[in-house]
């Protein structure tokens, strides 16, 4: 048996249409946990938490509703290792 590790793709671009998608999936209301979201959801993301800060200048655009939206989803799937590691 043999582990693999997963490497996020490095052509991976993040796009205005892709973070308001990732929105559209999540809650209205402040997120405070994943319960109820399934990794396999958010199979595109995993290789976003990686990029470099200038990737993330479209984001200048949404709401600072949206910003603080994203922050908590990508910090409780961080943390929950949901996000950035394969099979979670």
């Amino acid at each position: 048996m043999t582990l693999g590790v997963w490497k996020p793709a490095s052509e991976q671009m993040l796009s205005m249409t892709g973070l308001t998608g990732l929105l559209e999936q999540l809650p209205d209301d402040a997120l405070q946990s994943l319960d109820g979201l399934t990794a396999d959801a958010f199979e595109a993301q995993r290789g976003w938490i990686k990029l470099p800060a200038q990737s993330w200048a479209l984001s200048e655009t949404l709401s600072s509703d949206q910003i603080r939206q994203l922050i908590r989803f990508f910090t409780l799937a961080e943390y929950t290792g949901r996000v950035g590691k394969p099979g979670n």
